[in-house]
Formats: structure tokens, sequence, C-alpha cells
């Protein structure tokens, strides 16, 4: 492979002995060979990218929960039964199904209620933790929400 200048001053590379003068020259100084080494026999393949080893964290909440058998939910309380029963409703109202937008409606509502509307759905309540712990008489709170509880408080505690 030969690389000859044009007239323009450009390089062109072409193969064979004689390549076109440059410069309306017809000596060899004018053509300059370029040596390429050989290929290689086997083409070169690109080795698969290196995957540092991953350490997966074990959390023991969950393996313990896996341990324990299905999560069981806590019984509702007034305003839980209060939002389930009026959800429907006040998204029709209010266009809305948002929930934090429908929340703040209802929340608002139940604070508005009078005490005797209040009752009907605080002994609903109570009937429901009745049901709940014949139903789960091993489950107490501590199991499901201390440990989470315990760990946002320290987030939260500044050491000044």
């Amino acid at each position: 492979m030969f690389l000859c200048l044009q007239d323009n001053g450009l390089p062109v590379f072409t193969a064979g002995m004689n390549p076109l003068p440059t410069f309306g020259g017809q000596n060899e100084n004018d053509v300059v060979s370029i040596v390429q080494p050989e290929p290689p026999a086997v083409p070169a393949v690109p080795a698969p990218p290196v995957k540092a080893p991953v350490l997966k964290k074990v959390n023991k909440r969950k393996a313990e929960k896996v341990e324990e058998g299905p999560y069981i939910k806590k019984p509702p309380n007034a305003f839980m039964l209060f939002l389930k029963e009026h959800r429907k409703s006040a998204e029709e109202d209010l266009g809305v199904r948002t929930s934090a937008v429908v929340n703040k409606f209802l929340g608002e509502r139940w604070k508005s209620l009078p005490a005797e509307d209040k009752d009907q759905y605080n002994t609903e309540a109570k009937r429901c933790a009745l049901l709940h712990l014949e139903q789960n008489p091993d489950w107490t709170n501590r199991k499901n929400y201390a440990k989470k509880r315990r760990l946002t408080r320290r987030v939260g505690v500044s050491t000044c």
C-alpha cells in the first residue's frame, strides 16, 4: 500500500507497485510507502466484561417474616372505617381520585362530625378488634410495628 499526495495536497492510499505521480514528478520521491503489521492468525475476540461480585445484604426482618407466616394487618380504627365507607362518595363530590386530596377532605369531615355519629364508628372498630383477636390470638402490635417504629425514631433524633 502506498501513500500518494494529490495536486491539492490531500493524501491518497493506493495499492500496487507504481502509483500515480504527484506534483507532476515521475520519480519515486513522491511516493511514501506505509508498512502495516501483519494481522494475527486468529481474530481477537473481546473478553466479556468482568463483573465485580455483588454482596447482597440479608434483610433479617424479611427472613423473620417469611418464617413467621403471612403478614397480618392491624384491625381498622374508627377513622379508617369512616374512610372506607365515604371514599367513593367523596371522590365523586370532588371529581378527583388522588388519595391525598380525598383523605384531607374526609379528615376535615371527620373532625366536624358530631360525637354521636363517631360513636357508631367507634363501636364498629371495637367489634373489628375483637373479631381480629379471635382470628389471630398470637398477634401483637409489637411483632409487626415495633422494629419499624424504633428505626424511624433513630433517624429523626439529632445528636446535638
